[in-house]
């Protein structure tokens, strides 16, 4: 039987929405507003994910990079905490040394 390989502390899963993120932008914000939030992102994080995948497909590192850094931003910003943590790992793999942040 083979072992499920575990994960290192520093590799934990983060739970998937912080909450304390929604509540704080619910309470500031109050639902209406949070409710166009998640619209504009789910708008634009499908835009950046097309953009994504296309960098993917073609090899293209430095694209990977830039367009996991914006997709990490914005999920970070809704408390989308596994997303983000997996935007991080794509922007990592990423060379730096070619960031055109045109």
């Amino acid at each position: 039987m083979k072992k499920k390989p575990q994960l290192t502390e520093s590799e934990e899963l983060l739970p998937l929405v912080k909450e304390s993120v929604l509540g704080s932008d619910l309470q500031v914000l109050g639902v209406a507003q949070v409710k166009q939030l998640i619209s504009l992102f789910g708008e634009s994080a499908s835009k950046t994910l097309v953009t994504l995948h296309q960098a993917i497909a073609a090899n293209d590192l430095p694209e990977v990079a830039k367009q996991a850094h914006t997709l990490k931003g914005a999920a970070g910003t809704m408390g989308l905490m596994q997303l983000h943590q997996l935007c991080l790992v794509f922007e990592k793999i990423s060379p730096r040394r070619f960031y055109c942040w045109a």
